[in-house]
């Protein structure tokens, strides 16, 4: 996690589209993580109104060390799981009731963050986060397309890849599987910029992964 940033902004779960932060209400969290309400008290902070927040990267560090007991695991086998993965899930859920979501879908020996079906209509989604496109961890940066290809070959359907400036929000989950809608982009709390990043052509793979949501305007 050494490439995010300090949380800032307010991210409401069901008013997605304009709110793209990182603070979250109480409900918002317990409703991501499927947990009640009073696990998470503990880790809430007011703001000057009295309204109480969660910080999304406070949770992430709880839920991945275990301190909060939420259905989702936060590892499977050797795989850490990320919060933006259970973010994209539940405005899956909330954009298409009527989708078949699935976690953590394995392909071969590896696995990948999310399938989604809608009237017989598969997507696969890979949440690609800074340590993707910067030297994070002791590994080779591979180009995300790579991962892409495998995927494809393996399952037989498209595989999105959605990377940490595309705005986690229901416009952006429409783009997925409606050809008429523009998607947006937003950078917060993260200190991995473009000019950061580490991969081979990365000025072509940031534009083709976000030609994918017709994120890219002509100003």
């Amino acid at each position: 996690m050494a490439w995010i940033g300090k949380s800032d902004g307010i991210f409401r779960l069901h008013d997605s589209d304009r709110f793209c932060g990182s603070y979250l209400s109480i409900p918002d969290a317990a409703e991501i993580l499927a947990v009640d309400k009073s696990c998470l008290i503990v880790y809430a902070k007011q703001d000057d109104d009295g309204n109480e927040w969660v910080s999304e990267l406070d949770l992430q560090k709880r839920w991945g060390a275990g301190d909060i007991r939420s259905p989702h695991p936060a590892r499977i086998g050797s795989a850490t799981r990320s919060f933006d993965e259970l973010i994209l899930v539940r405005l899956l859920e909330i954009t298409y009731p009527e989708a078949r979501v699935e976690k953590q879908v394995p392909f071969g020996r590896k696995r990948l963050d999310i399938s989604v079906e809608i009237s017989g209509k598969r997507k696969l989604i890979e949440f690609l986060g800074p340590s993707h496109f910067t030297q994070q961890y002791q590994r080779d940066l591979r180009s995300p397309f790579e991962r892409k290809k495998e995927a494809e070959d393996a399952l037989g359907c498209e595989c999105v890849l959605w990377p940490y400036w595309i705005q986690r929000c229901s416009r952006n989950i429409r783009t997925l599987f409606e050809g008429d809608i523009d998607g947006f982009a937003s950078v917060w709390s993260t200190k991995a910029h473009f000019g950061d990043f580490q991969l081979y052509d990365a000025a072509r793979i940031i534009v083709d992964i976000t030609k994918r949501f017709r994120a890219i305007r002509s100003d």
